[in-house]
């Protein structure tokens, strides 16, 4: 897989955005484009050769098209298909390790993960909003929205540290992976080491030793994320919200939450109300 980095000083431009959604058997066209793509899906898979590569990308998953290069669907969609689109520019400079990369630089691995529930998608649906609003400054609004919802992408799927020179295993990456895209199951550490063939106590040593964050934590710290964008609706309550992200008990929540953000979820949720106001 490939990374792309730009640097922030390099101005990442928005073109413009949509949804597409499609009830059965969407191929996608064989185009090549003078701008880069970054397509998220929301249901279903899409089948997609990029640059010699084919790619299925499933739900909660993401696919960054680079600009002048050919991409074409490989096959038909099977059921219902829906993704995000976002068209733009910017100098994306094309890495086979993220090792490569500058410290400074901002990083996108050409095919990972979002959070569905999550910030990254309350990013994009700002993005669209704002794309149809009829003012002087809604092109400049777009940039810093797509700029944000670029950076988030990259957060998600760079969150994780590599342990000293080794590659993480594959069963780590796709338990990541698994996690990310089902945290609002109710699952044990047992079950997930149980899915990937190992024991729970050498899965949980072997995951630590991999990311430096413990199985426990991640699985946290992913669903406290995802719960932030519920908290933003007021018409959801904390229980609903607790085991909308796969949090079996409302007071543990809560007490994963003050570990982790320093505050109770009523006092994040009173400042997303504040904040609402004063946005764009």
């Amino acid at each position: 897989m490939r990374y792309f980095t730009c640097h922030p000083d390099n101005p990442i431009k928005y073109s413009i955005c949509g949804q597409l959604i499609s009830e059965d058997s969407f191929l996608h066209q064989k185009r090549i484009l003078s701008e880069h793509v970054l397509i998220m899906v929301n249901d279903g898979t899409l089948l997609i050769n990029s640059n010699n590569m084919c790619y299925s990308v499933s739900k909660g998953q993401y696919i960054l098209l680079r600009a002048n290069e050919t991409h074409f669907g490989t096959d038909t969609s099977k059921g219902r298909l829906s993704y995000f689109w976002v068209h733009f520019t910017a100098q994306l400079d094309v890495l086979s390790h993220k090792k490569e990369t500058n410290a400074e630089n901002i990083l996108f691995p050409e095919y990972g993960f979002f959070s569905i529930n999550g910030l990254t998608t309350v990013l994009f649906n700002q993005l669209s909003d704002i794309s149809f609003e009829d003012d002087k400054r809604s092109k400049l609004m777009c940039g810093y929205a797509l700029n944000m919802l670029l950076l988030e992408i990259s957060k998600e799927n760079n969150s994780h540290k590599d342990n000293n020179s080794n590659d993480i295993p594959i069963a780590i990456t796709s338990a990541m992976d698994w996690i990310y895209r089902n945290y609002y199951l109710q699952f044990s550490v047992s079950q997930l080491a149980q899915k990937y063939g190992y024991s729970p106590d050498y899965f949980s040593f072997l995951f630590k030793k991999s990311t430096n964050i413990s199985l426990t934590s991640f699985i946290n710290s992913v669903r406290i994320r995802s719960s932030k964008a519920l908290l933003a609706n007021f018409g959801v309550s904390i229980k609903e919200i607790a085991y909308s992200c796969g949090f079996s008990d409302e007071k543990y929540y809560m007490r994963v939450f003050k570990k982790s953000e320093g505050i109770t979820p009523t006092q994040y949720r009173s400042m997303c109300g504040k904040s609402h106001i004063n946005q764009f």
